[in-house]
């Protein structure tokens, strides 16, 4: 179901026009895509360098891209990925870098060999890159200055090719400089290669319950899709919007013309996130759309970026939002061309909608809920929709999402009342990379089962309360409780361990652990802390570290109760 009028879909979804939309069989189960979309994700890059050419599309610091620049150089580092390390089509390429031009000159190029991109958390320590490195398959690592220091104990095993990004050391690795290989090739055509939609384009890595993450593989076909869904929501939005009456007086003073801006974007969260990825990123070749990168969150620096490139556009975690209208600068600079601020990743707090009408009474806030195993598809709520249930994530994003809610025997739920939410879409990701028995647990005929707890009210809006899944969601970052408990465990003087998230006012939740240790042992936070650094992403680090005396509460069947175990930890150490 769709928050917008049905005649405002009818006219763009009819037969021959450009949203077309038709059901296919796709793994054995009927879907709803578009009939007449782009093939693959380079058609997409390819068709907006023609189409778009000389717009703006690149903003980095003091470095500017138009849309054929940007894909000419896309070009030139598919071609010596092709000479210089044998890339074809289905191998998969490794990047993991902050939010550089050459991470998306690099997804360019990689696509556009049929090539697979592999976005790797730029947090990762040198162990957990080696591990998706390996479990990918990688053949070639393109990485900046941070990522390589990490990476280099573990690479000369591994055997890949090593291409860096804005650094000239080279940690005693043979590598080549992606600035020096792109600007050395000639090439202005990219390769020929015969792709098709359902060809697997990307992998994303996600936390998952157990272990160690989980690499969600894509086709063209999924991520395009999530791009025409919402290219058609904002159409029909436009269309479905009510009309401002004409002025019928004669003496009213003639206006300025308007200058109509181009749509602008800031990509703050890191690209290697769907969000960012798809939602922003992707997007932004369809639409023409500018895009300005941030190094690193400061709101400062935002704010500056607003004002300069006039962004029209932004989405970010909830804390993000929050701190760009709480900063001091907010009401001190030009902000006036921003119209739309989201978030995705995280729940924004409903007291934060409020915020909106009086401190950004020019923009209108939205929300989006989206998963990477649906390519960020899934529900979004805007404007007054939000502002009115500003609890909600609005309803499914028509017309290719459909939602149910079943409980613990996958029954379907009546209207209200809650349980787990499953999707089912075209966008919904081929699987999980070398895990099939995950794949089938959390996929079932062409419904993904999410994990989040939520019920659908009486006009279709969606409501998340909880999830299932063992997962902590920290700034938008998803981790693994199971993957902390994993690491603590090592330690010697650990007999019992229990992680869970815990609240956490800026940041929406923060790790927190319950540890029952050798009687003996005179075990310390900091110990625990240190022991970690090495083995986990310094955002999985628990903050709240607790000892017991006790072994850790238990059920009927001798397993750890999780959920009374927060309860009691968050009443006895955070209340007070």
């Amino acid at each position: 179901m769709s928050n917008l009028p049905d005649n405002a879909f009818a006219e763009l979804l009819k037969p021959g026009s450009d949203y077309e939309i038709k059901e296919i069989e796709i793994a054995g189960v009927t879907q709803t895509v578009f009939a007449n979309a782009p093939k693959t994700m380079h058609d997409v890059y390819r068709d907006a360098s023609v189409k778009f050419g000389d717009k703006d599309f690149l903003v980095y610091e003091d470095q500017r891209w138009t849309f054929k620049q940007a894909y000419d150089q896309s070009i030139k580092l598919a071609s010596q990925l092709t000479n210089e390390y044998g890339i074809t089509k289905g191998d998969r390429v490794a990047v993991a870098c902050r939010n550089y031009p050459e991470l998306v000159f690099s997804l360019m190029a990689i696509h556009g060999l049929g090539a697979v991109s592999v976005l790797m958390n730029a947090w990762w320590t040198g162990p957990e890159l080696e591990y998706g490195l390996e479990d990918c398959g990688a053949r070639v690592f393109i990485a900046d200055e941070e990522r390589l220091e990490r990476a280099a104990p573990h690479l000369k095993k591994l055997g890949l090719g090593v291409i860096s990004i804005r650094t000239d050391k080279s940690f005693d690795l043979d590598l080549r400089k992606i600035e020096n290989l792109i600007a050395t090739d000639k090439s202005t055509i990219m390769p020929p290669v015969d792709m098709e939609s359902d060809d697997t384009a990307l992998i994303m890595y996600t936390s998952g319950t157990t272990g160690h993450p989980k690499g969600a593989y894509s086709s063209h076909r999924n991520i395009i899709g999530t791009l025409l869904s919402f290219e058609v929501t904002a159409y029909a939005k436009a269309r479905g919007a009510p009309k401002k009456p004409k002025s019928t007086t004669s003496d009213k003073k003639p206006s300025k013309p308007k200058v109509r801006l181009q749509s602008s974007t800031l990509i703050a969260v890191p690209l290697f996130h769907v969000t960012g990825l798809i939602v922003q990123l992707f997007l932004s070749y369809r639409v023409a759309r500018k895009v300005s990168l941030i190094y690193k969150w400061d709101p400062e620096v935002a704010i500056d970026i607003i004002e300069k490139e006039k962004v029209t556009a932004f989405t970010g975690v909830p804390t993000m939002s929050r701190e760009l209208i709480e900063h001091p600068s907010w009401n001190l600079r030009d902000t006036s061309s921003l119209k739309d601020m989201a978030t995705g990743g995280a729940p924004r707090p409903a007291e934060q909608v409020k915020q909106f009408t009086k401190k950004a009474t020019h923009i209108r806030p939205g929300q989006g809920y989206g998963l990477t195993e649906t390519c960020g598809l899934g529900a979004s709520i805007s404007a007054e929709d939000y502002i009115t249930r500003p609890t909600s994530v609005g309803k499914p994003s028509y017309p290719l999402v459909t939602m149910k809610i079943v409980d613990e025997a996958g029954q379907s739920l009546p209207t209200g009342e809650r349980g787990e939410i499953c999707i089912k879409s075209s966008t919904i990701i081929q699987g999980y990379w070398n895990k099939p028995e995950a794949t089938k647990k959390e996929f079932k005929d062409g419904w993904f089962f999410s994990g989040d707890i939520g019920y659908l009210d009486e006009e279709g809006y969606l409501f998340i309360v909880d999830r299932a899944k063992e997962i902590i969601i920290r700034g938008g970052e998803n981790i693994s409780c199971s993957e902390v408990e994993s690491a603590i465990y090592e330690h010697p003087n650990v007999i019992e361990a229990c992680v869970f998230g815990v609240p956490h006012d800026r940041l929406g939740e923060s790790v927190a652990t319950m540890i029952y240790s050798q009687p003996d042992s005179s075990l310390t936070s900091d110990e625990i802390r240190e022991h970690l650094v090495s083995r986990l992403a310094k955002f999985k680090v628990p903050e709240h570290i607790w000892f017991t005396k006790d072994q850790l509460i238990r059920g009927a069947t001798g397993k750890i109760q999780k959920r009374d175990i927060k309860a009691k930890a968050i009443e006895k150490h955070l209340s007070s």
